[in-house]
C-alpha cells in the first residue's frame, strides 16, 4: 500500500549523491594534467573537482587561465569517453532506496552539473535510468549548469511545487541551489562535500547513509535493506 509522502519529487545530485564517481574523475584529472605537464594536486583538492563544472575546477583548484581550462576540459572528456566514464558505481542501498520510492509513487529526478550527454551513459550504466522521470544536465559547453535552474527544470517537468520536492545533494554546489530554487536539502555525508560547507547554504538536515535517508522520505515503509 502506498504511504502518504512527505515529498512529492525527489530530486538527487548525481556524483557523491547516487555514484562514486571519485575513481573515475580523479583518474581523469590527473591525466588530463599529466598531458598539459601540470602538477597534480593533493587528493583533497582532487576532491574539490567532484560536483563543479569542471571548468570552473581548472580555474580555481589549479590556477589555469580560461583557454588552459578549456584544453583542460577537453582532455578530461577525451579520458573519460574513453573509459573513465565506467570508472564508478552506485553508493551502497542507492538502487533500493530509488526502487522504493518509485513503488511508493514518488517522482525521481536527477539535477547534475555534468554535461546531459555524459550524464545519460552513467546513469544508463548504474541502472538507474530506468527508474527516472526527468534528467537535467548541462550542455557540453557547460552552459546550464546552474543547479538552481537544473531543479527548478525539474520541478517543472514534474509540474511540482518547490515546497513539495526536496533536493539531494552532498556539496555546497547542491545546497545553493536549492536554496535559490526555494525547495528543500537534504545534505548527505557519505559524498564529497561536507556539512560545514552544506550549513553555510543554509542546510539544516543531514543523513549519513541511504538507510537515514529513507527513513525521512519513506518514514513508513515496510522495506528493509
Amino acid at each position: 500500500m502506498k504511504q502518504v509522502l512527505p515529498f512529492e519529487t525527489v530530486i538527487f545530485d548525481l556524483d557523491g549523491t547516487l555514484a562514486q564517481s571519485a575513481p573515475g574523475v580523479f583518474q581523469c584529472v590527473t591525466e588530463a594534467l599529466q598531458r598539459m605537464n601540470k602538477p597534480i594536486p593533493d587528493k583533497a583538492t582532487l576532491r574539490k573537482f567532484i560536483g563543479p563544472p569542471l571548468c570552473h575546477s581548472f580555474i580555481y583548484f589549479c590556477g589555469m587561465t580560461q583557454e588552459e581550462a578549456d584544453m583542460g576540459v577537453a582532455h578530461y572528456r577525451d579520458i573519460y569517453l574513453n573509459g573513465g566514464i565506467y570508472n564508478n558505481s552506485t553508493f551502497p542501498y542507492i538502487m533500493e532506496l530509488l526502487q522504493n520510492l518509485k513503488e511508493h509513487g514518488a517522482k525521481l529526478c536527477v539535477a547534475t552539473s555534468k554535461p546531459e550527454p555524459m550524464a545519460k551513459i552513467v546513469l544508463d550504466h548504474l541502472k538507474v535510468a530506468p527508474l527516472l522521470d526527468y534528467m537535467a544536465g548541462a550542455d557540453l559547453d557547460e552552459r546550464h549548469s546552474n543547479k538552481a535552474e537544473l531543479i527548478k527544470k525539474g520541478l517543472l517537468h514534474c509540474n511540482t511545487n518547490p515546497s513539495d520536492a526536496v533536493m539531494i545533494g552532498d556539496t555546497y554546489f547542491d545546497a545553493h541551489g536549492a536554496k535559490h530554487a526555494n525547495t528543500n536539502f537534504i545534505g548527505v555525508l557519505y559524498g564529497y562535500g561536507t556539512r560545514e560547507e552544506m550549513k553555510q547554504e543554509g542546510a539544516t538536515q543531514f543523513v549519513e547513509n541511504a538507510k537515514e535517508l529513507q527513513s525521512i522520505l519513506l518514514p513508513d515503509c515496510s522495506y528493509k535493506f
